[in-house]
Formats: structure tokens, C-alpha cells, sequence
């Protein structure tokens, strides 16, 4: 049994990850001219890489405003006219706005809440955070503020 384990454990530890593995092959199907033999190349790899585990996905306002209830949860990248607004900020797409996404910007860095704070009577502005609950309602919950 002992003997088991150690050859499972030397495979696991020798194995080249298979990320490398699948990112090596889909180089490698790329050079393939013949596009048939290339297509058979790609075929043999499996499903496509997935994208980048942690990234932004980035949308208008208006979208996120349709979607907001099936993106609770979600990393989301939006912009718009921001202004400070109990303790957070509102987010709209322009001046008039009558519903604005509601923002949270405890996590946001200090530097960034301050020059938040300093919009007189608005900023345009790059929202990367999370959908969530935000003042009792669907909002984000930013990370990072980009001002433009």
C-alpha cells in the first residue's frame, strides 16, 4: 500500500501541469499551414483555455443596469459620472440620471475615496468591484476607481 501512495505521489509531483500542457498545444496547433491538419491538431487538444480566473468582465452602465440581478456575485468593470454620496457614491450615465447604481467604496484605496470625495458635482470615472448589496439594494462594490 505504502508503495501505492509513493507512485501516485511521484506521478503527481513529476506530472508538467496540465494548463502548460494545454497552453503548449494550442502554440503548437497555431504553426500547423496545412488547415486541415491544424484543425485536427486543435481537435485532439480538448475545450478551449478558460480565460483568466479573477478578471474584470467590462460592460456599459446601461448593461449592468439590465443585468444587475444575474451579476450579483460577479467581478464587473463599468463607467460613468459619479457622485459622493452617503459615505459611497451614486454611478449614473449622465447627468439626470434617475436611477443610479449605488456604490460602495469601502475597499476602494484611500487615495481614491479621497479624490472621490472631491467631485463637485461629478467625476468620470472606471468602477472595477463585485455585484452586491449596496444601501438595501442591487449595487457594486468597488475595488478600484479610474478617473478620466
Amino acid at each position: 500500500m505504502k508503495g501505492l501512495w509513493l507512485a501516485v505521489l511521484a506521478a503527481i509531483i513529476l506530472a508538467p501541469p496540465a494548463a502548460a500542457q494545454t497552453q503548449q498545444g494550442w502554440a503548437q496547433c497555431r504553426t500547423v499551414a496545412d488547415s486541415l491538419e491544424r484543425l485536427k491538431c486543435f481537435d485532439g487538444l480538448g475545450p478551449a483555455p478558460v480565460a483568466q480566473v479573477g478578471a474584470y468582465e467590462k460592460m456599459t452602465l446601461i448593461d449592468w443596469k439590465t443585468d444587475k440581478a444575474s451579476l450579483q456575485g460577479k467581478k464587473v468593470e463599468v463607467e460613468g459620472l459619479a457622485m459622493p454620496f452617503a459615505g459611497g457614491a451614486l454611478l449614473s450615465i449622465q447627468a439626470g440620471d434617475v436611477s443610479p447604481v449605488f456604490l460602495d467604496v469601502e475597499r476602494v484605496p484611500r487615495d481614491q475615496r479621497r479624490r472621490l470625495l472631491g467631485c463637485s458635482p461629478m467625476c468620470r470615472l472606471s468602477v472595477q468591484g463585485s455585484g452586491g448589496t449596496v444601501q438595501y439594494q442591487q449595487g457594486i462594490i468597488a475595488d478600484t476607481l479610474s478617473f478620466r
